[in-house]
C-alpha cells in the first residue's frame, strides 16, 4: 500500500494525467484564508520578522490581499523586511503597496510560465 500526498497553490498547472480517475483517491481543496485569517497570519509574520507594523496597517494588508495564501503572505513579509533593513525606517503604506505590486507581478509571471510549460 502506498500513500502519496501532494500540494500545490497552482492547481491549474498540475498535469491532467495525474488527476485522472484511479490516480488519486481523494482530492481535498483548502481555500485561501479569509480576511480574518490573513490578518492572523500577518500578525504571526509581523512578530517573527520584527516588522513592527501597526494593527491598522496589518488590517489594511489583510483587506488588500484577497486570494493570498499563507505562503504568499510570508513572501510579502520577507519582502517588507528587506525594505526595512535597506531603508532603516518603519514600514509604511507606500512600502506595502510597492511590495504587493512587485509580488503580484511575480505571481502572475509564475502563473504565465506554468501555463507556457503546459503547451510544450
Amino acid at each position: 500500500l502506498v500513500f502519496v500526498i501532494g500540494t500545490t497553490n497552482f492547481v491549474d498547472s498540475v498535469d491532467p494525467a495525474l488527476l485522472r480517475p484511479g490516480r488519486f483517491e481523494l482530492h481535498i481543496h483548502i481555500p485561501p484564508p479569509n480576511e480574518a485569517d490573513r490578518e492572523a497570519i500577518l500578525q504571526i509574520y509581523n512578530r517573527k520578522y520584527g516588522l513592527m507594523m501597526s494593527d491598522e496597517l496589518v488590517k489594511s494588508i489583510a483587506a488588500e490581499t484577497t486570494g493570498y495564501t499563507g505562503d504568499h503572505l510570508e513572501s510579502l513579509c520577507r519582502y517588507l523586511k528587506r525594505v526595512q533593513v535597506r531603508s532603516r525606517k518603519e514600514i509604511g503604506t507606500d512600502d506595502v503597496q510597492e511590495a504587493i505590486r512587485v509580488l503580484k507581478e511575480r505571481f502572475e509571471k509564475a502563473l504565465e510560465l506554468g501555463s507556457l510549460r503546459g503547451r510544450e
